[in-house]
């Protein structure tokens, strides 16, 4: 491992930043602000994604790809939600 880089479980990163998805539109542009901060590690709210949606304008299709997600429990209402929320996203890998 070299002297800049970290590791997060196996995982070994370059970049140190992490950014969040909260206050990025949906569409094209949210992949071009990932893209263009070289970050590797994006954190996503699960309460934004519509797993069932096959639109171009799902969170999830402007992830590029080789991007490590960091599901959150951004947006429960309550201790049970935020319970729920985390299940889906150690669920979803």
């Amino acid at each position: 491992m070299e002297k800049n880089e970290f590791k997060i479980g196996n995982k070994i990163f370059k970049s140190r930043l992490i950014i969040g998805t909260g206050k990025l539109p949906a569409g094209d542009i949210t992949r071009d602000v990932i893209a263009s901060s070289g970050a590797e590690i994006v954190t996503m709210a699960l309460r934004r994604v519509d797993f069932g949606e096959k639109q171009k304008d799902n969170i999830l299709r402007q992830i590029p790809d080789g991007i490590t997600l960091l599901p959150n429990t951004s947006g429960a209402r309550n201790a049970s939600e935020a319970v729920r929320i985390a299940n889906i996203a150690r669920a979803s890998g």
